[in-house]
């Protein structure tokens, strides 16, 4: 509710400082009359104090604006909220020449809201000085009531998005860790499933048809599928449960660490991979990382047209305080669109038609997160792709 005029609050009284003659008695009477609230104030100090206390405007007599006391005001000035642009009345003596008027706001506070009442004026004039200026004071207490009221919307917002954000955070952990249980406790039915298809094929295969034999092979491929599903769902579990004890890697043990893990792979596919030292030693955790450079390793050498000899290469970069590691293939590439979607779990968007789960990306950006670092990439369709990460540098 925005008050009225009439209001007793301290919030609209007129303060007037005029230290000699009648000026201050007759002002506040002149005032008083017209339903303003004024109060004559001593000195210069009084002023002030009841200035902080809060007030509507301020009436002064020329004769109030001594050095000493320009300073004690200006400084109570400069103590005013952002809101608010206190009205200022000035008396003056009648002047004697233009160069008399601009010197009065040089001597206040910057951006003083002044007004200048030039002797002699009538009680009216008065009167209509101090109602603008009153009515100028509520426009400023209103928008002070709006900024309080949206500051406070905006903290119960930043609350209840603290809360919900605590909440997802507790419901994401809790789905993270269901996966990885379902995933290790479907391993023991699929194992089954596996074996004995297998054993079924062997034991039985002659005895069957093409199309048993056929159907055999398709369980056995689905049932193959579904392990390397389930191993990488787990992978992701253990990232995502994991303590992850940070301390000083060797880069070039990760590095590899992870063509070891890949090495079937690379020579299957005879790829090519080169690789640019010298490495520096990474804040991270050497098996979270070697995880992540074979899961960025294995995508390089495997989403390559087959009549193509995949070629990859490893460096790094100075990032600030950061390494950025690259990893680049000539591979098929990804459309820039498909560049965020690929990192969500059980997202596949290349045209090739190779195996593949959908999670591994997920385990790099999982991984590099919780070590405090960022991943991304650089890629367009036909162009291949270069993926990197950035993790702090070790102390």
């Amino acid at each position: 509710m925005i008050r009225s005029l009439e209001s007793t609050s301290t919030d609209w009284r007129v303060l007037v400082l005029a230290p000699t003659g009648q000026d201050a008695a007759l002002s506040v009477e002149f005032l008083e009359r017209a339903g303003i609230r004024a109060e004559a104030c001593g000195d210069v100090r009084e002023l002030t104090r009841r200035l902080l206390e809060g007030t509507g405007a301020l009436l002064m007599a020329e004769e109030a604006l001594e050095p000493t006391s320009i300073r004690v005001l200006n400084a109570a000035l400069e103590q005013q909220p952002s809101w608010s642009d206190l009205p200022i009345a000035l008396i003056t003596g009648q002047r004697t020449d233009s160069e008399k008027l601009p010197k009065y706001w040089k001597i206040f506070a910057p951006g003083a809201n002044l007004t200048i009442l030039e002797r002699p004026f009538r009680p009216g004039t008065l009167v209509s000085t101090m109602e603008v200026a009153l009515r100028a004071r509520r426009r400023q207490y209103q928008i002070r009531d709006l900024l309080k009221e949206r500051t406070q919307h905006l903290e119960e917002l930043e609350r209840r998005v603290a809360e919900r954000t605590a909440d997802l955070m507790e419901l994401n952990a809790h789905l993270e860790s269901l996966v990885y249980t379902v995933a290790h406790d479907l391993r023991t039915p699929l194992r089954g499933i596996q074996g004995y298809s297998k054993l079924l094929l062997d034991d039985c295969g002659a005895m069957l048809d093409e199309h048993g034999r056929r159907h055999l092979a398709r369980i056995q491929s689905s049932a193959e599928r579904m392990d390397h599903l389930v191993i990488d769902l787990m992978a992701y579990g253990r990232i995502a449960r994991a303590e992850l004890e940070l301390a000083s890697v060797p880069l070039e043990e990760a590095w590899t660490g992870a063509l070891v893990q890949c090495e079937t792979l690379i020579e299957r596919r005879r790829a090519l991979v080169q690789s640019s030292p010298p490495f520096p030693r990474l804040r991270a955790h050497l098996p979270t990382l070697t995880q992540i450079l074979a899961n960025l390793l294995n995508n390089a050498v495997t989403f390559v047209p087959r009549d193509v000899q995949p070629r990859v290469s490893f460096w790094t970069e100075q990032a600030g305080a950061n390494v950025r590691a690259w990893v680049r293939d000539n591979g098929v590439g990804i459309a820039p669109e498909h560049h965020e979607r690929i990192f969500r779990v059980f997202e596949r968007v290349g045209t090739l038609n190779e195996p593949g789960t959908g999670v591994g990306l997920s385990i790099v950006r999982k991984g590099v997160e919780r070590m405090g670092g960022r991943v991304g990439l650089e890629s367009a369709l036909g162009q291949g792709s270069a993926f990197w990460i950035e993790l702090p540098t070790a102390a």
